[in-house]
């Protein structure tokens, strides 16, 4: 006898499908619309709506998930500080800022340097992180300091201070929040075959209890496979 187990992340997976967006005719607007099988509230992003999707069982508040524009799921979190870093020559790309890992936990090793320019009662120094190898580049995740809306300007900083992609560090600033793709890009893999990113490296292991079920939900929907990286 064979006993499947649901687990939180399938739980997600299959909720999500309600969620998204499709194309269809209407015959009484005679034109095509964008809708959700089931009916939800949005999150404004870039002047567009995205539905909202139910994160239970993850307690992620204040984050929110919702489906982008192509169909992935994107966390949105206001505490949980999150750097897109692309990699790459910038002699072809206008995005890539670093070479390779090395230059990252560079960084996070002269955090000392960083500290010095602010006078804060828990230095950055001292913080707990996670660093994960993206299909473009890699993504940076504090684990045991959450940054609220409250210290964007400090944020922006330590985003410029890890050299993340700088369209990346405008729209956190703009929308208060730091945003992680969780699924595949539809026109790299199927969703429930590969992984989004892979973690690399932990620095510290220290996990702040306002975000540890956030970063529960990043890590059992982002690292799933080893079938390559979407």
């Amino acid at each position: 006898m064979c006993i499947t187990t649901t687990t939180p992340r399938d739980e997600i997976l299959e909720r999500s499908q309600n969620y998204k967006r499709e194309l269809r005719f209407d015959l009484t607007a005679e034109e095509y619309l964008t809708s959700t099988r089931m009916r939800c509230e949005t999150l404004e992003y870039e002047r567009k709506r995205e539905p909202l999707v139910p994160a239970d069982p993850y307690e992620i508040t204040p984050a929110q998930l919702t489906m982008n524009p192509y169909n992935s799921l994107v966390l949105n979190s206001p505490n949980m500080f999150i750097a897109d870093i692309d990699k790459g020559d910038p002699r072809f790309s206008p995005f890539a800022t670093v070479a390779d890992e090395e230059e990252i936990l560079e960084s996070l090793n002269s955090l000392g340097d960083f500290d010095a320019e602010f006078e804060r009662e828990e230095p950055i120094r001292d913080a707990s992180w996670r660093l994960y190898g993206t299909h473009s580049g890699y993504r940076l995740i504090c684990t045991s300091r959450p940054i609220g809306q409250e210290e964007m300007w400090y944020a922006r900083k330590l985003l410029r201070f890890f050299r993340a992609d700088p369209r990346y560090i405008d729209l956190c600033e703009k929308q208060k929040c730091f945003r992680a793709r969780l699924t595949p890009k539809p026109w790299r893999g199927q969703e429930l075959c590969n992984s989004v990113c892979y973690l690399i490296e932990e620095c510290g292991d220290e996990v702040h209890p306002a975000i540890a079920e956030q970063l529960r939900l990043h890590d059992e929907l982002t690292i799933f496979s080893s079938d390559g990286l979407a």
